[in-house]
């Protein structure tokens, strides 16, 4: 029997995640199960754990694939995407680029924005948490310190600018009733992610304009240049974008 902890380690990884036999030689022969069948006990409990995390981090993708072709899918993940840490609250963070070059999914390319909206969901949820300026701070900043305020978001906060509907497709694999026949695969939509006052993550749909607004002020754009700039379509609604983003205290409190 070998005697290296390094490569026992490095053996039991490729037995456990590649399904090779080279973890065999430190396996004791003892009562009656064969060495194949004890090395099959931690190759599947480990395959089991990270399928079922997976499952609930993505249960959009989940609902929208079926079951059994996601413990499919996520069997290959596994397979070509073996945790790197012992920590596993960040494992899954590949799955999205993963979808979009699976074979068996290239007809179905938005599957890939679906899973970065779901995996942003997951960082929401567990990001550390930040002190907000709310709308009164805001209401006693002088007009020198407003002239040249630069918002950062709190750290729970994500938004994306998609080509295709992938809000309206995330719902329908969050069980909302959405007619599939209805969903124009060319209509692209702007989302929101945050975690509200009460540690609930939200999903929100914004319209081109909030989004140009909330993206120019995460790029670093002062917020009366981000004001000024959009203000110059008379659609955009400012104080219902400042007031939405101060009342869920999205703004970190830097004053």
């Amino acid at each position: 029997m070998p005697h290296n902890l390094n490569q026992l380690q490095l053996n039991f990884k490729e037995s456990v995640y590649n399904g090779k036999d080279s973890l065999l030689p430190w396996v004791l022969e003892i009562g009656p199960l064969s060495k194949e069948e004890r090395v099959n006990i931690y190759r599947n409990t480990v395959h089991v754990g990270l399928k079922s995390l997976l499952a609930d981090v993505y249960p959009a993708i989940m609902a929208l694939v079926g079951v059994e072709f996601f413990r499919y899918v996520t069997h290959q993940f596994i397979h070509e995407y073996p945790p790197q840490k012992g920590a596993l609250l960040y494992y899954g963070a590949s799955f999205s680029d993963f979808l979009k070059t699976f074979p068996a999914l290239k007809d179905f390319p938005y599957l890939s924005g679906v899973a970065e909206l779901e995996w942003a969901r997951h960082l929401s949820y567990d990001a550390a948490d930040d002190t907000p300026i709310n709308v009164e701070g805001f209401s006693k900043l002088s007009e020198g310190v407003i002239q040249n305020i630069k918002f950062e978001w709190v750290a729970s906060v994500h938004i994306f600018e998609f080509d295709v509907p992938i809000f309206t497709l995330w719902r329908s694999g969050c069980g909302h009733k959405v007619d599939m026949k209805d969903i124009d695969l060319h209509q692209g939509e702007c989302v929101m992610v945050y975690r509200d006052k009460d540690l609930n993550v939200q999903v929100k749909i914004l319209s081109s304009l909030e989004y140009a607004f909330y993206n120019a002020l995460k790029q670093g754009v002062s917020f009366v240049e981000a004001s000024t700039l959009c203000a110059q379509d008379k659609e955009f609604n400012l104080q219902e974008c400042l007031v939405f983003a101060l009342g869920e205290g999205l703004f970190k409190n830097k004053v």
